[in-house]
């Protein structure tokens, strides 16, 4: 219950609205076209959408069925449900209803910098922490059990949501070579092959290995979410120390425990603290990941103190529990009164600032990458944007988009030649880059402010 309400938050600027967008298109056109409709910057743009395609169709149908909020309950049913799996593992194995609840913090912590963000890799997350459940689960790896070869529908289902996939058939392939068996062997096998079903084929599967083994990512490593974790300047100290005992711990436990669980634990624990401490995006999934080894592999003697299990400790860990329902209940930031009074979206969601925008003549607008998911969105193709979230190719991304919505070089040649007719820019990186070149061309005589508040400012070109 406090795991759903906590995750009860408004929606910030993020890849949603491009989900959205795309399951729009795929219900209305069918498909996505070759071609890339959104963009103005590069001229025929090859894109690549059927890779996530039931993603799309997941988050727009969610959207058309409950709005904005029903997207936030969705968000938090995704936090839920990893943090019930962590919960019956602690529960089966004997942690006392504080260890539980102390568990359960952890993990919730360790995952903030990603548990709270709308997009696919959520769903991925949770499709992770599932296989390691399923793997740790001494009734479904029994031997004889029919219950493993649900894992391949688990990966048909996977295919088509999310390219994380490859992190399942590599914890997959780390179980079957730590516990090998032929029939354990047949399911990586079918997990493997079920891929193949999607609607590009063995395309479908090899884009996302293409991508990631890209042999120039360039500028995509500056993306806050492919930072590592410890050197994200976005992220404070306290959270940094604390990510990294988290995960220490989890190696430690795992390797104290190898004579009982094996080493498939271990394997997987240090598999975890890899991703966890070299991309930020992978803290979701390496938080809920290492709470739940951390509860399969627990010491049983430590489980067996007085002081962690005793009347007094289980009332207080209820007691803060209930405490934690109630200020959720009535807090205005977070939580069921916030879902159901306040504005679902963040106020660093430009709301206004593009309902301005949809009543001037159309023509392009040059945008802050973070924008364009939701330009794309609200929009709805009438008019082209400079840049969203789904360009994948990292060469182009340098030399066109990441280069005119970033650094903002190249002014000629993207702004005046791409005959862009207004520019809109989060307030925060226009008040932050005022002294820098191209801020000075928009101050000159040939654009003119039209829209400003908190949120955004728009530039229109003086004709």
């Amino acid at each position: 219950m406090v795991l759903f309400l906590v995750a009860l938050a408004p929606i910030r600027l993020d890849d949603v609205f491009l989900y959205m967008t795309f399951g729009r298109l795929l219900v209305n056109n069918g498909g996505f076209g070759l071609i890339d409709p959104l963009i103005f910057t590069v001229a025929d743009h090859h894109w690549q959408l059927w890779h996530e395609w039931l993603a799309y169709l997941i988050y727009y149908f969610t959207y058309l069925s409950g709005g904005f909020e029903g997207l936030i309950v969705f968000r938090a049913l995704l936090v839920t449900a990893m943090g019930l799996l962590v919960w019956r593992v602690a529960t089966r194995v004997g942690f006392s209803p504080l260890l539980r609840a102390a568990l359960l913090a952890s993990a919730l912590y360790a995952a903030s910098p990603r548990a709270f963000r709308d997009r696919s890799s959520a769903i991925s997350d949770l499709f992770v922490v599932i296989l390691l459940y399923i793997l740790t689960h001494p009734r479904i790896t029994a031997p004889g059990s029919r219950l493993k070869w649900f894992i391949p529908l688990l990966f048909l289902v996977w295919m088509q949501l999310h390219s994380l996939y490859l992190v399942g058939w590599f914890l997959l392939g780390l179980f079957v070579l730590t516990n090998f068996r032929r029939d354990w062997l047949g399911v990586l096998g079918l997990s493997v092959l079920v891929t193949l079903i999607n609607p590009e084929f063995i395309d479908g599967v090899l884009w996302p290995i293409r991508a990631i083994f890209h042999p120039n990512w360039g500028p995509l490593g500056e993306i806050t979410e492919f930072q590592p974790t410890l050197s994200a300047e976005f992220l404070d100290t306290p959270y940094k120390i604390f990510a990294a005992l988290f995960m220490g711990l989890t190696v430690i436990v795992a390797a104290l425990n190898v004579k009982q669980k094996g080493f498939f634990p271990l394997l997987v624990a240090i598999t975890l603290t890899l991703f966890g401490l070299r991309y930020v995006r992978m803290m979701s999934m390496t938080g809920f990941g290492c709470a739940l080894l951390i509860a399969y592999c627990w010491p049983s003697f430590i489980l067996k103190w007085r002081l962690l299990s005793s009347k007094a400790a289980d009332f207080t860990a209820r007691l803060v529990a209930l405490s934690l329902v109630i200020w959720l209940c009535v807090s205005d930031e977070r939580g069921l009164r916030f879902l159901l009074h306040k504005d679902p979206l963040h106020p660093t969601v430009p709301q206004s600032a593009v309902e301005f925008l949809k009543a001037l003549p159309p023509g392009p607008i040059f945008n802050g990458w973070e924008l364009g998911g939701y330009l794309a969105w609200e929009l709805n193709g009438r008019q082209k944007i400079a840049a969203h979230g789904f360009i994948s190719d990292p060469q182009l991304v340098e030399k066109h988009i990441y280069r005119a919505t970033v650094t903002r070089e190249g002014w000629d040649e993207i702004i005046l030649r791409g005959g862009v007719e207004y520019v809109f820019l989060r307030r925060q990186i226009f008040e932050e880059s005022r002294q820098a070149a191209w801020i000075r061309e928009l101050e000159s005589p040939a654009w003119r402010p039209i829209f400003v508040d908190g949120a955004a400012v728009i530039f229109q070109r003086v004709r």
